[in-house]
């Protein structure tokens, strides 16, 4: 690169102003600059004013400049409309590039656009997609003659309340909305002002030394309309905290403002911003981003239909064909459509919704396209120009949804070829993308299901492109609508016929199925009592669901298990939902199930659990007991999980440890205490929030511990699943699937393209390495070997990183509450490490009371406290009682771990009931303390997990001083799921206990 290698500019260029002579005020942005392009090139300079800008018109250089130079040019202009009506650019759109953009960002993708989130309010796009049609459909019922309806204004509405509703929990009737001086008429004004000044050009700022004049009146204009989106915006703010103070259990995060609330409640200001401007400052850009676009975009899309009917009329017999008439179409119905599909893909291509990316700028000198780019310069993307380019799109000025059914069927949105970019790429790409395009294909699907339309006297609607930042239409739609026959009578077909006889049909079958279980239940009870002695078991047994209903939703399964033994003695069957269950918590029983009857109740049940996290049971962890669960379990202990291989790859958690400590270390000044909420910084602490992936898999694991602890109603009463009943937890677990799947599958397919064989010696190779080596395809369970590889590569990633953190939270939370063992644990540390150097894996077995603190910590909170469920093979016996072939068995270790007949002071923290005289670890062989279970299904990876807990409480004991926060008290409440975690985040202070250098 030379500096001498100057990018092409126009002539003309005049002092001061530059070209903005050129850029004529009628004559939309895109278009002059696509005019340029075919004069001097994919890539050249205007000055604006005093400010170098480079305008990029080809797929090529954009592709460079958003992959290559992402991150070189991923940083913001200082504008006066972020000045003034961004909250001094607060808003994360318009913000600078740095830390407080990643934090928001981060946050947008993970909290508020995430498939979850979405997911939880997509009854509001449901809801205001039906009320659109609702309303179209009062408007036109009784019109006689051809009628124009302005469906622009309705578009409009509509996604404005989609969208404030999921922000602050709003809505607005059509009255309100164009009723002057009301709030939403106010808010609607507002945002229309915004986005026009978001889009005009200040002379000041291509000119600085103009600031003082406002000639033009914008910067006046500006400083009103921010002050009448605050007033709005902190009315809102305040609502919905008076609304948290009143909420007793402090859980309501029914929409996004509340979800902000709760991301940012334990911080008053987020990188130099108050918190209540950076809730403000978000929420005003994802409601003028999120609604106008939308609308316009729809707009577009039904104004190209209306221009070829041939399109239109395909669209909607596709529409007839996979939904039909006797219901409106649903969000589940979309991934069938792909006409309507092919539609809004070509609709994007044709007018996206920004056809300029927002204004960019060079943070550092960089080469682009072999020009040299000087920091400060300004980016401009041409995405009209760039999507319309003949040599990719042929005929591609004209609307031809079908290209995306042929030649390009393969083409998504953001290629990597960067043919179709829409909502830009990169570090700056549209975050709401998901949501866009989900409130698109809803909305136009109804529409099309629901109406005939056309213009008036079958005219061409003129597609001339007004002036904006979002590229509206010039002039407003206005179309005829006539009301499908069929369709418009479907809420009354629902009603009254469809919904009375499915229901009237389901309570027969459903009284006919119940006569017959509980005849076949009595017929079996009585052949069960003529084979054996029977457990003791609750009363109170319902038809169907058995004990179900004495299961609490809110408290831990270990603790009502615990109640039911305290009641009904140490071994006790139940029912859960049709089968049995036998629950064990004394020691004798337990020993008795793991060592003579270990191999009869070595299997696993089936779930719904299996199937979907498991990959239909290919994971060791689900998989029943066979051929090939043994041979997995002996690749896992011999290859995996052996002495040899953690101690090769001991310097990966050594390291991830380090980074821990070095990162409190530098956020907590010298001297000084601070309180930390430490079980995030443990889990999922990242310092470049760029890495989305790395948020996307901690959020993920958590989710996925939290629903593999629910019930699913359709495995524990099959009944259910034949009428198609099986809950959220199912649509979330096939969610969460699919999600680790993408994830895993990724990683598999990154390790196939470098051959580990060659590329890197065997003591270096990880899991997937090794398994990748080693397994091949399974042709007695059916299992492929990628299938195979990523249902254990997702089985060690999560059992191994939430049990883990999950026991460092208890051991710190025991510590908090017990400061004589936090102090002679480091007295300890002190004594054989000292301060000098960090702590080593081989310094452990050194430090007898930190290893007795761990295992007094797993006593009282056991990582699976009913270990995994067992299910018996064949009939058998414990304490002499009959356990049919089919039961469940679970081990509450748990209360096995609180018996008093085998612990003293059972409920008291005592690590040094674990240390015998001679001041060793006392291990314990007799089924007293199984914190990892025992047996054939014990858990292989107890001692990666101990070692990593060990080492990692060591070197932050060696570092901090900890205490418990004197205005927040440590409490000890489980929460649910099935590793047993910490009901609320744990929170410490935390003050540096070494010399500074200790922590770089």
């Amino acid at each position: 690169m030379r500096k001498g290698n100057k990018v092409p500019e126009p002539r003309g260029a005049l002092p001061l102003i530059g070209h903005l002579h050129l850029l004529n005020s009628k004559i939309p942005y895109f278009r002059t600059f696509s005019v340029m392009a075919e004069k001097y090139g994919p890539i050249f300079s205007v000055k604006l004013g005093c400010h170098p800008t480079l305008v990029v018109n080809s797929r090529e250089i954009a592709k460079e400049c958003l992959t290559t130079n992402d991150k070189v040019v991923a940083s913001r202009p200082d504008t006066s409309a972020g000045r003034i009506i961004g909250y001094n650019n607060a808003i994360f759109g318009l913000s600078p590039y740095g830390k407080y953009w990643r934090e928001i960002r981060k946050m947008a993708i993970l909290e508020i656009f995430s498939s979850y989130r979405l997911e939880k309010l997509k009854h509001v796009r449901d809801t205001e997609t039906y009320s659109l049609v609702k309303d179209l459909y009062s408007l036109v019922k009784n019109v006689k003659g051809s009628s124009e309806v302005p469906i622009s204004k309705l578009l409009e509405l509509t996604t404005f309340n989609i969208i404030v509703r999921m922000i602050a929990g709003k809505r607005f009737g059509g009255d309100t909305f164009n009723e002057e001086d009301n709030e939403a008429w106010r808010l609607r004004k507002a945002i229309k002002d915004a986005t026009y000044l978001f889009g005009v050009f200040v002379a000041a700022d291509a000119i600085p030394f103009l600031s003082w004049c406002d000639f033009q009146g914008h910067v006046s204009f500006m400083k009103r309309t921010a002050k009448d989106m605050d007033i709005i915006l902190d009315k809102w703010l305040e609502e919905h905290v008076r609304k948290r103070a009143e909420d007793e259990n402090g859980s309501c995060e029914s929409d996004f403002m509340d979800v902000m609330i709760s991301t940012f409640q334990d911080q008053q200001e987020i990188c130099g911003y108050k918190r209540e401007i950076v809730i403000k400052a978000t929420s005003m850009f994802l409601i003028l981003t999120g609604s106008g676009s939308t609308a316009i975009t729809l707009t577009w899309a039904l104004s190209l239909l209306l221009n070829h009917g041939k399109v239109l009329k395909k669209a909607q017999e596709e529409l007839d064909k996979h939904v039909g008439k006797e219901r409106w179409v649903e969000e589940s119905d979309i991934k069938k459509l792909s006409y309507l599909d092919a539609i809004i893909k070509e609709t994007l291509r044709l007018y996206p919704p920004a056809p300029l990316t927002g204004i960019r700028e060079v943070m550092e000198d960089c080469c682009v396209a072999g020009y040299h780019v000087s920091k400060g310069t300004r980016l401009l993307i041409n995405l009209w120009n760039l999507q319309r380019d003949p040599q990719v799109w042929p005929n591609p000025n004209e609307f031809e949804p079908e290209r995306f059914l042929t030649t390009h069927q393969d083409m998504e949105f953001m290629s990597q070829n960067f043919e179709l970019i829409p909502f830009s790429f990169g570090r700056r790409s549209c975050p709401g993308m998901t949501f866009g395009l989900q409130v698109l294909h809803l909305t136009l699907a109804r529409l099309l299901q629901g109406f005939h339309m056309c213009t008036k006297d079958a005219l061409q609607v003129d597609m001339t492109e007004g002036l904006g930042l979002a590229l509206p239409k010039e002039h407003a739609l206005q179309l005829i609508l006539k009301p499908q026959e069929e369709t418009s009578k479907l809420p009354l077909l629902e009603r009254r016929i469809v919904s009375i006889l499915n229901s009237l049909l389901f309570i027969i079958f459903f009284l006919f199925i119940l006569i017959i279980f509980v005849i076949l239940k009595k017929i079996i009870y009585h052949l069960k009592k003529l084979k054996g002695l029977q457990p003791p078991e609750p009363s109170r047994a319902l038809p169907l669901i058995g004990h179900l209903h004495l299961l609490g939703s809110q408290t831990p399964l270990a603790r009502i298990f615990g109640s039911l033994a305290d009641k009904h003695g140490p071994i006790f069957q139940i029912r859960l939902g049709a089968y049995p269950a036998l629950v064990i918590s004394n020691q004798e029983a337990i020993k008795e199930c793991f060592t003579t009857n270990d191999k009869v109740l070595a299997s696993r049940p089936k779930s719904s659990h299996g199937v979907h996290l498991g990959y239909n049971f290919a994971g060791f962890g689900f998989a029943p007991y066979g051929r090939y669960w043994i041979k997995l379990r002996k690749l896992t202990m011999l290859e995996l999980l052996s002495a040899r291989r953690l101690e090769l790859l001991r310097h990966v958690y050594e390291s991830e440890v380090d980074t821990l400590i070095r990162d409190l270390g530098m956020y907590v000044p010298d001297n000084t205490a601070v309180k930390v909420t430490i079980s995030q910084w443990y889990f999922s602490y990242l310092q470049d929030v760029d890495d989305v992936e790395a948020h996307g898999i901690v959020k993920l694991i958590k989710e996925f511990m939290h629903i593999s602890g629910e019930f699913v109603p359709s495995d524990l009463i099959p009944l259910l699943g034949w009428f198609g009943v099986h809950g959220q937890v199912l649509k979330s677990m096939k969610r969460i699937a699919k999600d680790l799947d993408t994830l895993v599958g990724g990683w598999v397919e990154e390790h196939k393209k470098s051959d580990p064989l060659t590329n890197k010696s065997w003591e270096k190779h990880d899991f997937i390495d090794v398994m990748l080596s080693v397994i091949e395809d399974d042709p007695v369970s059916g299992h492929t070997r990628d299938t195979i590889i990523k249902a254990n590569v997702m089985n060690l990633m999560l059992a191994g990183s939430d049990t883990t953190s999950t026991t460092m939270t208890w051991i710190l939370a025991m510590l908090m509450k017990n400061p004589e063992a936090l102090k002679r644990a480091q007295e300890e540390v002190e004594h054989h490490v000292g301060r000098d150097r960090r702590v080593e894996a081989q310094d452990i077995k050194n430090l007898v009371y930190l290893q007795a603190i761990v295992k007094e910590t797993l006593r009282l909170y056991p990582p699976g406290p009913l270990l995994v469920p067992h299910e018996a093979m064949e009939d058998c016996h414990i304490q002499g009682y009959s356990v049919p072939k089919g039961t469940r068995v679970f081990a509450n270790v748990w209360k096995l771990h609180r018996d008093p007949r085998l612990w003293s002071e059972a409920e008291k923290f005592s690590p040094e009931r674990f240390m015998n005289e001679n001041g060793e670890v006392d291990e314990g062989h007799n089924f007293e303390y199984l914190p990892f279970g025992s047996g054939r299904r014990a858990c292989p990876g107890s001692t990666f997990a101990t070692q990593v807990s060990l080492v990692t409480l060591a070197r932050l004991l060696q570092a901090f001083d900890l205490a418990e926060p004197v205005d927040e008290p440590v409490d000890l409440k489980e929460g649910l799921g099935i590793t047993l975690p910490k009901m609320t985040p744990l929170k410490i202070l935390i003050t540096p206990r070494l010399p500074r250098q200790f922590y770089h």
